[in-house]
């Protein structure tokens, strides 16, 4: 005799789905939350990737990972613990150190949403959208004053409760720096020197262009002041300069560069019996210190291959993006 078996399979999958509708019902029922992650500095960076784990069972398990190439990455989130950090890439779109662990909690808002802006899984972010701003500058401050507190208050400071969900995000993601500019050097100056011999004071403007990070381009100009010798009557000094250059940043602000290049020398002498002069090319090779992005100390060596001389300068920098 040969048992049908289709009415038992029909009850396995009844059994199964009647099982399984209350468990989908409250996973399509559990509300989203729109949340905005925002970040400053890493400009010069191609994208960024957004982690983001929740927490489940007091562990953090992996939620989302997402690229973007704005300051800012939109999510929707259930209600929950989370952890998010922003790791950029460079323009190779190779990662660089990212941010550390930022946490956060995503629950029930204060006051109920508002009919313009439902908390659902599914939405656009539209003007009318209201997010709560998770933004990484502010926290690192907040965590710092919550910490504080909390020393001298014991535990009636209620963490982030008292922030109101909102956050904040560290800024200088290039490199995991602090600062905008680190690992770019976009400048201008002016600076005094000396060669110690003709010219005796050398005045120089100059600026740098960086294409791409730690790499820069300098061009500029020294003016020659003063001669060591008695019986000149008149002097002229002028040389015209590029560089291209490397440039170290420093934890903070500033940092140290090397660069190499040439440029063209015109000197002209007017003596009481006459005048001399001339014009030749040059072969710099040249390093620094930059501090604070506003002073630079520098020695710059100079050579046309038939001669050598040295320049010694102090200046004031300003550094931009």
């Amino acid at each position: 005799m040969t048992m049908n078996y289709r009415p038992i399979q029909f009850l396995l999958v009844f059994f199964l789905f009647i099982g399984l509708a209350p468990f989908l019902e409250a996973q399509a029922a559990e509300p989203h939350f729109a949340r905005r992650i925002v970040w400053r500095g890493g400009e010069n960076a191609l994208r960024y990737a957004v982690e983001i784990d929740r927490s489940v069972n007091g562990r953090y398990q992996n939620h989302a990972r997402e690229f973007t190439t704005t300051l800012y990455f939109d999510v929707s989130l259930p209600l929950g613990e989370y952890r998010f950090r922003i790791i950029p890439h460079d323009i190779l779109d190779r990662p660089a150190e990212g941010t550390r662990w930022f946490h956060f909690e995503v629950r029930q808002a204060l006051a109920p949403e508002t009919a313009d802006a439902p908390a659902v899984a599914e939405f656009s972010f539209a003007e009318n959208q209201q997010f709560q701003i998770i933004d990484v500058n502010e926290q690192v401050q907040e965590n710092e004053k919550l910490e504080m507190r909390n020393e001298g208050q014991g535990n009636e400071v209620q963490g982030n409760e008292k922030l109101g969900i909102r956050y904040a995000v560290a800024e200088g993601l290039e490199g995991g720096g602090r600062e905008q500019l680190t690992g770019r050097y976009n400048a201008l100056g002016v600076s005094v020197g000396s060669t110690f011999a003709d010219p005796l004071v050398i005045a120089t403007v100059h600026g740098s262009f960086a294409p791409m990070r730690h790499l820069f381009i300098e061009l500029g100009c020294d003016i020659g002041f003063v001669s060591v010798y008695e019986d000149v009557e008149r002097f002229f000094y002028m040389y015209p300069f590029a560089h291209l250059g490397f440039f170290a940043p420093f934890r903070e602000k500033g940092g140290f560069f090397i660069g190499a290049g040439g440029g063209y020398q015109i000197v002209s002498y007017t003596f009481p019996y006459g005048k001399a002069g001339e014009q030749v090319f040059g072969v710099n090779v040249t390093a620094g210190i930059n501090l604070g992005n506003v002073f630079t100390i520098s020695y710059t060596l100079r050579t046309d291959f038939g001669s050598a001389s040295h320049k010694a300068a102090f200046g004031y920098t300003y550094r931009f993006k």
